[in-house]
């Protein structure tokens, strides 16, 4: 279930597999990205506007790592923004393409939660 498609993932949520996929792919990143993750990696609060937006939170680890999460993963889509630092940005867990100012709810339409590592080299 590690490397499968997200919709696979979904369909086998009674298993456990999206919290072994998410739990292996951020294991990944880290293993990547350790100077994100170690002391180096200085938190920094992302950006997020809208009127869902306390109900978000987002930050970046290292300028290499972003994470955006919801406060509550049940409920009504999340009417919110987030601005990510400047350069291109993928989501490990989808695999989709980021940069800029992103509507919240689409970058959840897949999973409920975003895990973005920095790809433009930075």
């Amino acid at each position: 279930a590690a490397r499968a498609p997200v919709n696979a993932v979904w369909d086998r949520a009674e298993e456990g597999a999206p919290k072994l996929v998410l739990t292996q792919r951020a294991l990944d990143l880290r293993r990547r990205r350790p100077d994100a993750f170690g002391r180096g990696g200085v938190y920094e609060e992302l950006s997020i506007d809208g009127s869902g937006s306390e109900d978000v939170v987002g930050f970046t680890r290292g300028g290499r790592v972003a994470v955006v999460v919801p406060r509550f993963v049940m409920g009504d889509p999340v009417d919110a923004y987030v601005e990510l630092p400047a350069g291109g940005w993928q989501n490990v867990l989808t695999s989709e393409p980021h940069e800029g100012t992103l509507a919240v709810g689409d970058l959840f339409s897949r999973w409920p939660v975003a895990l973005l590592e920095r790809i433009d080299g930075a």
